[in-house]
């Protein structure tokens, strides 16, 4: 092998390892990019999260509070109703306590009716479709393991 050769096979060497450097360098340079495009499109998505978690709780303070005038409001009209049904039994002959009676009476109705929509409805705050499918993936489990 001549000095030349020598020289040549050195310089094949340095441009193979250089350009091994620069693919090695341009890897790590597009997983920084991505990386930093990645933390950047997760920071962007938690920025609207947020807003949108600000937005929806706004809403829900003006809705709760509509609500609550909403209730003085039918509160109100209720003892109206109420109010003209004693007048109305009062000036078709009965009693005025008997007619205050009547009116009580159909409040209290309201409430058993009320209370009983309640009972009823309170067991699905339980989520019991979601528990009773817990119990049956731990159920699955148990058998599998005995």
């Amino acid at each position: 092998m001549t000095d030349s050769d020598s020289k040549k096979n050195e310089s094949e060497e340095h441009q193979e390892g250089e350009h091994s450097n620069v693919l090695a360098l341009g890897v790590i340079d597009e997983m920084q990019l991505l990386w930093a495009d990645m933390r950047g499109l997760v920071a962007d998505h938690v920025q609207l999260f947020t807003l949108e978690l600000q937005r929806a709780g706004e809403s829900l303070v003006i809705m709760l509070i509509c609500a609550v005038f909403i209730g003085v409001l039918l509160v109100s009209a209720w003892i109206g109703l109420s109010g003209v049904l004693v007048l109305w039994l009062i000036h078709s002959g009965i009693f005025a306590s008997f007619a205050l009676l009547i009116a009580v009476a159909v409040n209290l109705l309201g409430v058993v009716l009320l209370v009983a929509i309640i009972r009823h409805r309170s067991g699905y705050l339980r989520f019991p479709a979601s528990i009773e499918s817990f119990k049956e993936i731990s159920t699955v489990k148990l058998e599998e393991t005995l």
